[in-house]
């Protein structure tokens, strides 16, 4: 971790301002996928392997949002990009 901390350290606004659009547009596409899951998931449509697993679940993407939020703290020294 001291290594990628070392890194970041020597990155320019605009690499990281590039490095934040891309975890954005990255972002965009998992919420795109967990509403689909989440609508199949409202109408029963999922198989049930997947329903055990809890993917399209509110509790999935409050997971997801905490994981997003590490990323951003350990990149970028806040929460939010």
């Amino acid at each position: 971790m001291t290594d990628l901390i070392n890194v970041l350290a020597t990155l320019t606004d605009e690499q990281r301002a590039a490095i934040a659009d891309l975890l954005d547009a990255e972002r965009k596409h998992m919420v795109g996928f967990w509403t689909v899951l989440n609508e199949m998931r409202c109408r029963r449509e999922m198989p049930e392997w997947a329903t055990k697993l809890g993917d399209g679940s509110h509790a999935s993407m409050e997971r997801a949002r905490k994981s997003q939020q590490q990323v951003n703290t350990a990149l970028f020294g806040k929460q939010e990009l």
